[in-house]
């Protein structure tokens, strides 16, 4: 997953179990940020999500709550929600 252009319109970012009937299963490394992700506050990521790339929400500086849904335990995950990104 990463960001599309009217990503500056947005304030609560859901992220979406598939996109065009694939599941979505990634978000990108640094795939939010830049000056364009500064409005967004909120973040739901479903439990189809196996991997969070390094600072993927770094140009989210208004961001103040990440909704995660439960995780299989039986699966592996590599998260690093706010490496670089958090400065509050």
């Amino acid at each position: 997953v990463s960001k599309g252009p009217s990503i500056k319109n947005v304030s609560n970012l859901v992220i979406p179990v598939t996109y065009n009937e694939i599941p979505i299963t990634k978000i990108l490394e640094s795939a939010f940020d830049g000056s364009d992700c500064y409005g967004i506050k909120s973040v739901s990521i479903p439990d189809t999500i196996k991997l969070v790339g390094v600072n993927a929400f770094g140009g989210c500086t208004a961001l103040t709550n990440i909704d995660v849904y439960v995780a299989k335990p039986d699966e592996t995950y590599e998260t690093f929600y706010f490496e670089g990104s958090c400065n509050k």
